[in-house]
């Protein structure tokens, strides 16, 4: 009698288990469906937020202020993403080089703007400067 008893018992207790296993797998079954659902949104928002940013840097890329502004924000997601590795904004292969390109042709413009404007401050001092520097190129000194 006990012997019969403890199958009873034991067969209530595995039916138990694998109902609460059901049950389990059910809501792990919900909340991973949940979690995909919310990590699809997540990549959608982070496409979008790529996209936008790439048509402002495109869009203020049309005049020098804009190359300015352009750079700036390619400079900040140099910073931010690549290096602090936030991947959201980090800049991938082509537009690092774009960005490399830009701050080489804005370091060139700065140093020409640095001259050009020495020159009209310093008419004579820039004159003379540049005949000796070109003495000395012809000299070989």
């Amino acid at each position: 009698m006990e012997l019969a008893e403890e199958k009873a018992n034991k067969r209530t207790l595995d039916s138990e288990q694998s109902e609460a296993k059901k049950k389990l797998s059910l809501k792990e079954k919900l909340v991973n469906a949940s979690n995909a659902t919310e990590l699809a949104e997540k990549i959608k928002k982070i496409k979008k937020m790529r996209q936008a940013i790439r048509a402002i840097n495109i869009a203020s890329a049309l005049s020098l202020i804009g190359v300015i502004v352009t750079w700036a924000i390619m400079s900040l997601q140099i910073i931010i993403g690549n290096l602090l590795g936030v991947k959201e904004i980090a800049l991938e292969g082509t537009e690092i080089v774009v960005w490399a390109v830009m701050s080489i042709i804005l370091l060139a413009i700065l140093v020409i703007l640095i001259f050009a404007i020495s020159a009209v401050a310093y008419p004579w001092s820039a004159a003379i400067s540049t005949i000796e520097a070109f003495g000395d190129w012809l000299t070989g000194n």
